[in-house]
């Protein structure tokens, strides 16, 4: 996709392949995204009861769409080394983050920064679990020949669920929130199921369209 104004103020630009630059960042970008806000939480009441829900998980599932893509179109080998580098980044903004926080004057840019270098190393096992989930069923899901639409969501779907029942109660128990665990996770598990449903049936329509129009 070619943006002529962009031309003008960036420069020319390659003329194909900008997937291999484009997705990796935006991976990035949504990884990094979950890592700051995962500790914010907004807690709402259903019936009476408590329903915490992590900012930062709302736009994870994301991030198992676009190495699902990756692996799609550039290989298993291109995804893994896009997640190696997003989480490599992702930690890089984080220490930067914590270290020029504690050293300015500002006091709320430390409250912001001061919880990421403990969410890495959960990150590191929570990215590293549902990578591996992710990947490996994905690939076993195209060699038993399943359509685009099921090795999306399958694969997704099981990597979000397998790190919800872990990563909601450890930001409740950080954030001292002793109620509602089986609701939050349950909510949680079932807005993934739903937003991975849609995200999936857009890039399998979109891939399809791709396939019979080139």
């Amino acid at each position: 996709m070619r943006f002529k104004i962009f031309d003008v103020i960036f420069g020319e630009t390659i003329d194909s392949g900008h997937g291999r630059i484009f997705l990796p960042v935006l991976f990035c970008i949504v990884l990094s995204s979950t890592t700051l806000l995962f500790f914010n939480h907004k807690t709402i009441l259903i019936f009476g009861y408590p329903l915490h829900l992590s900012m930062g998980l709302i736009v994870f599932p994301l991030t198992f769409t676009l190495t699902n893509i990756m692996q799609e179109l550039y290989g298993k080998l291109f995804a893994n080394t896009a997640v190696r580098y997003g989480f490599l980044c992702d930690t890089l903004l984080v220490f930067i983050a914590f270290v020029l926080s504690n050293l300015g004057e500002r006091q709320d840019y430390f409250t912001v920064y001061k919880d990421p270098p403990t969410i890495m190393v959960m990150t590191f096992i929570f990215l590293w679990m549902s990578t591996l989930i992710n990947t490996i069923m994905f690939e076993k899901l195209k060699n038993w020949g399943k359509s685009t639409f099921a090795r999306f969501f399958i694969s997704s779907v099981l990597a979000e669920t397998s790190i919800s029942i872990i990563s909601i109660p450890t930001m409740m128990w950080k954030n001292n929130l002793t109620n509602g665990v089986f609701l939050s996770v349950l909510f949680i598990v079932l807005y993934k199921v739903i937003s991975t449903f849609i995200l999936s049936v857009i890039i399998s329509v979109k891939m399809h369209w791709n396939t019979h129009h080139q």
